[in-house]
């Protein structure tokens, strides 16, 4: 297992699941999740507290659990416990970690989640004890635009949604730049350019070389194009104790 991690300091854990031949992390797509998860963590320092982790149950929707009783459906997390992990199964949308000094997070920024302004909803919830220019956020591998063709659907940012798009299909489809929004919005709630990190990992190109070696296709419109079995990839992260 090819495990990446970003630089973000030694009171961060994080963990990105980069393996060519990907493994499923999410119960929508296999019994396999649980074990996939739990060798990811065994390979950190998070595997003694495999059994704490609190897993992201996306549902496009604006929830963020922020301590207390883990609710059904979520897309956002927030940990200011050490030794509290933090795991989301990730696809073509971009999974953003955010780490503070005191504070770690996760947040599912899909074109529905961007477009509820789910990422100012982070902020208030965030940032209460955080500098917002002093916070660093790293991106998940996600879907290029080049890949992602979408005709819009009732958007109320629809004029802030044409200005991250590029039409390259001969019957009018736009392909929409979800990177773009999303660093946006982040400069917008007030974290710094050059704190936000990106491997930049097309999840399409990832999707294509797992399958070639016999895993899933962790990217949904590369399994829809291809007819690859699909599934989803894994990231994780948790506050050390200081």
């Amino acid at each position: 297992m090819e495990l990446f991690s970003y630089l973000i300091g030694d009171h961060v854990l994080n963990a990105i699941d980069l393996t060519t031949k990907q493994v499923n992390y999410s119960p929508n797509f296999g019994p396999d999740y649980e074990a996939s998860q739990r060798k990811m963590f065994d390979q950190t320092q998070a595997a003694p507290y495999f059994d704490r982790r609190v897993v992201e149950n996306a549902n496009f929707g604006t929830t963020i659990w922020d301590g207390g009783p883990v609710p059904e459906f979520l897309d956002g997390m927030i940990a200011r416990e050490p030794n509290l992990p933090l795991f989301v199964p990730f696809g073509d949308c971009p999974q953003l970690m955010f780490a503070g000094r005191q504070t770690v997070g996760l947040v599912h920024a899909t074109r529905d989640t961007i477009d509820k302004y789910i990422l100012d909803i982070f902020a208030d919830k965030f940032f209460k004890n955080e500098d917002p220019a002093e916070t660093i956020v790293g991106f998940s591998p996600y879907i290029f635009s080049h890949n992602f063709s979408h005709e819009y659907l009732n958007l109320q940012r629809e004029d802030e949604w044409r200005k991250a798009e590029v039409v390259y299909d001969q019957n009018g489809k736009m392909h929409i730049d979800l990177r773009k929004m999303a660093v946006d919005d982040l400069l917008r709630i007030g974290v710094d350019l050059g704190n936000i990190l990106d491997h930049r990992v097309n999840n399409y190109d990832l999707s294509e070389g797992s399958v070639r070696f016999g895993g899933v296709a962790v990217s949904h419109r590369h399994a829809h194009n291809t007819g690859a079995q699909e599934g989803r990839s894994g990231m994780m992260i948790m506050l050390l104790e200081q």
